[in-house]
């Protein structure tokens, strides 16, 4: 949709020559994730162009001429898969001053497995480069009325049988890819990687006193038990309110009525926490529990805001949500 030139702050280097780091944003608009979860249905990529400069002024500049002379102007307005990082779970990741939202790199690092084999990826067009993290798509392909599964987009490959640097340019389905995405993709490992960087996040940022509203909400839209305002205290859920008007036992409980769990007919008899209900399903989920289906979290604090959970007696859905989570003092 646009590149835009930005800067950011390196907080590993103490030269003040290289304080400002020369930025490159690119924004896209999500046709379609083949892997994880984006925040939003637009992205905003940052990607650092140059080595620091002493002035924010010159680290725009650079990144201004980075945008005018290296970047190759047939991949605008193209479709393309990227392969991003969420800077959270990046070491040693920057985030410009100027940024809003969720921050995403291009995942043009080198990286190194156990056995010390090592890829470079890269989002030039160098045929050279072993492996790209920006697949465009084949130019006549965007002319054509072809099934989207059917769309080829342009990659790098090493043939059967030969040397691993004997690389050939070749076209590959959607389908294709999304096929190798499956096969060497573990969703096991997927989930569980999932789960264990955003508990990271929860331990770093959450608290133990917080308070939150959970609700439970059927796939046709009704509650199965109503929105509560739960106050944890230590760890411990010490009190909850309704969030509105409640109807128990032909009793209508006004929106913010506490919630006296000895008086509710066993409601709210163990009144929860983020940890005992959505982190435990949230872990259940990750260890592949046939009905714990899906699960999304929060952004900037980790925890599970969203649960969904099939029934394992017909085929009805329902969700659990956490929201308007809020740190407490202890």
């Amino acid at each position: 949709m646009s590149v835009e030139p930005s800067f950011g702050t390196n907080p590993y280097d103490d030269d003040p020559d290289r304080r400002y780091l020369p930025y490159v944003h690119f924004s896209f608009s999500i046709i379609e994730p083949l892997k994880g979860t984006p925040v939003g249905d637009v992205v905003v990529v940052e990607y650092t162009s140059h080595s620091g400069r002493p002035t924010k002024a010159r680290a725009i500049e650079e990144a201004k001429k980075w945008i005018a002379s290296e970047r190759d102007e047939w991949w605008n307005k193209q479709e393309a898969i990227i392969f991003l990082d969420d800077a959270r779970f990046t070491e040693h990741s920057f985030v410009p001053e100027n940024s809003t939202g969720a921050h995403y790199r291009f995942a043009d690092h080198f990286s190194c497995n156990d056995f010390g084999q090592c890829a470079t990826w890269s989002i030039g067009a160098n045929d050279f480069y072993s492996s790209w993290v920006w697949l465009p798509l084949i130019g006549p392909d965007a002319l054509l009325e072809v099934p989207d599964s059917e769309r080829m987009f342009r990659v790098l490959v090493v043939p059967y049988g030969a040397n691993r640097h004997e690389l050939q340019i070749a076209p590959a389905s959607l389908a294709n890819i999304k096929a190798i995405l499956e096969t060497h993709w573990s969703e096991y490992d997927v989930r569980a990687d999932y789960f264990d960087r955003h508990r990271l996040i929860w331990e770093a940022k959450g608290s133990d006193s917080y308070s939150y509203v959970e609700s439970g909400v059927v796939g046709g839209g009704s509650s199965f038990f109503p929105a509560r305002k739960i106050v944890v205290r230590n760890g411990e859920a010490v009190e909850a309110f309704f969030v509105e008007d409640v109807e128990l036992s032909g009793k209508v409980w006004p929106a913010g009525s506490r919630i006296d769990p000895e008086k509710m007919n066993g409601y709210g008899s163990d009144l929860p926490t983020l940890e005992t209900t959505m982190w435990g399903l949230a872990e259940s989920w990750a260890r592949g529990h046939q009905y714990t289906t899906d699960v999304s979290f929060d952004y900037e604090f980790g925890y599970p805001n969203a649960i969904k959970l099939e029934s394992p007696y017909d085929e009805t859905e329902s969700f659990i949500h956490a929201s308007e989570y809020t740190p407490l003092e202890n």
